[in-house]
């Protein structure tokens, strides 16, 4: 290919991965595009055509996990009664296969590629929004031009969606409806540089400019799931330093520096400013709120929202441990706890309950599976497990496309390539 001409692949690999990301919950997406039915059939075709016109390999062993789950919906809903309305919500299974066949197409098109590809867009959006949140704290939301972060009246209310999207809070929110979804984006990224960094055509100066920027994405997104997240990638990190004496020490050094600095400004924070502090607000709030310290469950708090899906999936279990009680009376125990339409999270234990153990099993152990026969390491794969579980008993969606890419994805189909990524320099 010539100089200068465009690389049709490589465009196609930016968009899919683009449409990836925004998927995830990014403000664009659910308050513009929509997720219905006919924006989810917009990304199929495309992943489609991509498929043709590249002749990827599509597996047989995809359709019958599609079959299977669409299945297991449907008894779920006939067992329950409340119809297929109310009960099948096939547009949840849809979205789980879009996000498996989206992340294996990226693979494929991509190969060596892909993960490149992929860090390299979360830390084009973890720099902007750490920019712009230091604005917003610097100056205040008022130098964001409304040109640029226009207000949609949507959720809790957000300006801007292309870039950079953010509330009243005061937390960074990346272009995302809420942090908690933001987190889950920068610690998949994270989990790859810190993980497989020996897979990416990234110089080993920029690998450690890209694992600063998403820690400080990180940390000012206040994410009390994404700081749990966090903690055990870095714990595993320096677990693997102390096997692997190879890896370079001068990334475990500067990693460890800035974190030292986050402890210090989270102390300092907290000392001067007591209950209004960061650390306060979005870690020791969500666990006193619940009040498990007392032997009683608090609901009417965001920590205790998952509890009562713990609740909800063990009286369901007693219940039809197979199919569940369908959504219909997870919602009504909902609306009588807290209000109608409330989003309490926790899918692990809400699929459970609505489904059953059956569907919640065959949705999720194919890809469990896949990662462990991909696994460099059990050291790796029980800190990709612990972060995927530690996302999923916090948030709404069952498989998250960066979760699937991780778990799709194997290293020794690129590590050839990976051989002399060392001599390799952006």
């Amino acid at each position: 290919m010539r100089k200068g001409s465009i690389n049709i692949r490589q465009l196609l690999l930016w968009i899919l991965t683009y449409i990836m990301i925004i998927m995830h919950g990014a403000v664009i997406w659910s308050a513009i595009i929509g997720e219905e039915y006919s924006s989810l059939i917009m990304v199929v075709l495309i992943i489609m055509s991509v498929i043709i016109y590249f002749k990827l390999p599509f597996r047989k062993s995809f359709l019958l996990y599609c079959v299977l789950t669409a299945v297991c919906y449907f008894i779920s809903s006939f067992i329950n009664g409340i119809g297929l309305g109310a009960g099948l919500n096939i547009k949840t299974a849809f979205i789980i296969d879009i996000n498996i066949l989206l992340a294996s197409v990226l693979i494929n098109l991509g190969k060596e590629k892909t993960l490149t590809m992929y860090v390299k867009i979360v830390v084009f959006f973890a720099f902007i929004s750490v920019v712009c949140f230091a604005a917003q704290q610097l100056i205040g939301n008022e130098i964001l031009p409304n040109v640029l972060f226009p207000y949609i009246n949507w959720g809790r209310g957000h300006w801007g969606y292309l870039i950079y999207s953010y509330t009243r809070d005061v937390r960074n929110y990346g272009i995302f409806y809420e942090p908690g979804v933001y987190q889950i984006l920068l610690n998949s990224a994270l989990f790859v540089l810190l993980f497989w960094n020996d897979l990416l055509f990234i110089s080993e100066k920029n690998k450690q400019k890209y694992i600063i920027t998403i820690l400080i994405a990180v940390a000012t997104a206040a994410s009390t799931t994404g700081y749990i997240s966090t903690i055990i990638l870095l714990g595993g990190f320096f677990i693997k330093k102390r096997g692997f004496s190879s890896v370079n020490r001068k990334l475990e050094k500067r990693i460890l520096v800035i974190v030292i600095l986050a402890v210090i400004f989270f102390s300092v924070d907290y000392f001067r400013n007591g209950d209004s502090s960061y650390i306060s607000m979005y870690v020791f709030s969500k666990i006193d709120e619940t009040d498990l310290a007392t032997g009683t469950f608090n609901y009417n708090s965001s920590g205790g929202a998952r509890l009562f899906m713990v609740d909800q999936a063990l009286e369901a279990l007693k219940t039809n441990p197979l199919f569940g009680v369908g959504s219909v009376d997870l919602s009504n125990a909902i609306a009588d706890e807290f209000w109608a339409g409330f989003g309490a999270g926790n899918v692990l234990f809400g699929t459970i309950a609505t489904k059953g153990l059956v569907t919640t099993l065959i949705t999720l152990i194919p890809l469990l599976v896949i990662a462990y026969r991909n696994k460099r390491s059990n050291l790796e794969y029980i800190v990709l497990l612990l972060i995927f579980i530690n996302t999923i008993v916090a948030q709404s969606q069952l498989l998250y496309g960066s979760f699937v890419l991780l778990m799709l994805y194997d290293h020794r189909k690129t590590a050839r390539t990976a051989i002399n990524l060392a001599k390799y320099k952006v």
